[in-house]
């Protein structure tokens, strides 16, 4: 199994207690301060109202962040209306040898424990709305990092906690009622059931986040802490040392968090976990491992976006300037808008994938469309060239609804997959985000 790992800007303590056929990891956490498969198209989670997936400072981000300063390395492969495409490899990896050295670190006994089917988080509903925001903002976030099949739900609240497996839950406290006040503002208790032969049948946690303490009272860090939390119970069991760049460290939790609130070797360690190894595994035995990404990426006015792909899967991201109001608040609009531009993808072959994007929002309803069109595929590791001169991808149209919510939106219902977007521009000049289905992985960015 593994260990759940934590950083911390101040000193923390953690503890790991191991029992005849039940392994107890309780994991305090300080802090001062692919393997894509098909999604349903039918109703989405919530539309959060808060500005995630991920906002810092002023700019917007849907996906993960990419360290656009590497980007910038990518040759130039042409324009497709007022998008710049850039496309390209990247050496932009941790590497195996640091990747299985993570996990050799975060595992117990050197053996692989995680949920074998996606866990649902649930929390004591003492908690107040911000509280659930923050849970909410961490899961999405390390969501991004994992398989679609086994991302974590939300489930309904408890009235109080119940030990469930392949459960993680989660209860908010007053310092006066956690026992590790003073010491840590977080931990987390993970409990592995196993039968006769020693084989793990079932998982489950419980993270504990005090109120009142530093971490909990700073929006960001609060969000780190507890990304860093759910790690744990996911199957990062323990710390890991200081010579690896990650939240999981038993120091620093905020000093390697990116805008995507994990460390990037935080994400490739998770992608190893829950992609190509199984409960009992060695946690160094996930195959070849290589540090080096596809790249396909294009630059527009008013966002920016792509696709990377390593290892088998693929991460799609897109960002551009926080706009200054929620979209239903810009006064100049009213009706009904529309944003154009382009899409550009990535299937699991490494064909590149590109068309036009087009997304139209009723401003009364806040509902509206997201239509991808003229979709056209290259040969696999072949940059798109200009329209019309690749062959037509799959019947060559991909259309979805869409509901509105502050500066983001997603998919209510049409094709297949998982459509998460955003506004862009201080007056919403732009629109960008991401689409993930089985059979490709995309990123969009449109002008109005």
């Amino acid at each position: 199994m593994r260990r759940a790992l934590c950083k911390t800007t101040m000193k923390r303590s953690i503890f790991i207690t191991a029992i005849v056929a039940t392994v107890l990891a309780l994991a305090a956490c300080g802090g001062g301060g692919g393997g894509n498969t098909p999604v349903s198209g039918g109703q989405p989670p919530e539309v959060n109202p808060l500005p995630f997936p991920l906002a810092t400072g002023n700019v917007e981000y849907a996906g993960l962040d990419q360290a656009a300063s590497r980007l910038d390395r990518l040759r130039d492969a042409g324009r497709r209306g007022d998008t710049r495409i850039r496309y390209g490899r990247l050496a932009d990896g941790s590497g195996r040898d640091t990747v299985a050295a993570y996990l050799s670190e975060a595992s117990i006994n050197d053996v692989v424990s995680r949920f074998p089917v996606a866990p649902t988080v649930r929390v004591v509903d003492t908690a107040t709305s911000r509280e659930r925001a923050i849970v909410a903002d961490a899961v999405e976030a390390i969501n991004l990092s994992l398989p679609v099949h086994l991302r974590m739900r939300i489930g309904p609240p408890l009235d109080a906690l119940e030990n469930a497996p392949g459960v993680i839950e989660v209860q908010f406290l007053e310092c006066a009622d956690y026992a590790r006040c003073g010491r840590a503002p977080a931990s987390t208790a993970v409990n592995i059931s196993r039968d006769a032969q020693g084989e793990q049948t079932a998982r489950r946690a419980q993270t504990a986040f005090a109120r009142g303490t530093f971490s909990h009272g700073n929006d960001r860090f609060a969000r780190i802490l507890m990304a860093h939390e759910l790690l744990h119970a996911l199957g990062v069991d323990n710390h890991v040392s200081e010579r690896f760049d990650s939240i999981m460290q038993a120091g620093n939790h905020y000093a390697f968090a990116s805008n995507s609130f994990l460390a990037p070797l935080d994400r490739e360690a998770l992608r190893a976990l829950y992609g190509r190894l199984d409960p009992g595994d060695d946690p160094t035995d996930f195959g070849p491992w290589s540090s080096t990404s596809l790249h396909l990426a294009g630059n527009g006015e008013h966002a920016n976006f792509g696709v990377a792909l390593r290892n088998g899967y693929a991460e799609p991201w897109a960002h551009g300037p926080m706009p200054s109001t929620p979209l239903a608040g810009n006064r100049a609009l009213s009706g009904a808008a529309t944003w154009e531009g382009t899409l550009l993808g990535l299937t699991p072959s490494a064909a590149a994938v590109a068309g036009d994007a087009e997304i139209g929002v009723n401003l009364a309803s806040l509902t509206g469309r997201a239509d991808f069109t003229s979709l056209e595929t290259w040969a696999p590791n072949v940059a798109p060239g200009a329209a019309g001169t690749g062959t037509q991808w799959l019947d060559g149209d991909l259309g979805y609804l869409i509901a509105v919510s502050g500066n983001t939106f997603r998919e209510t219902g049409g094709d297949h997959g998982r459509l998460t977007g955003i506004f862009t521009g201080r007056s919403h000049q732009g629109a960008a985000g991401t689409l993930e289905r089985s059979d490709l992985t995309a990123a969009f960015g449109a002008s109005r």
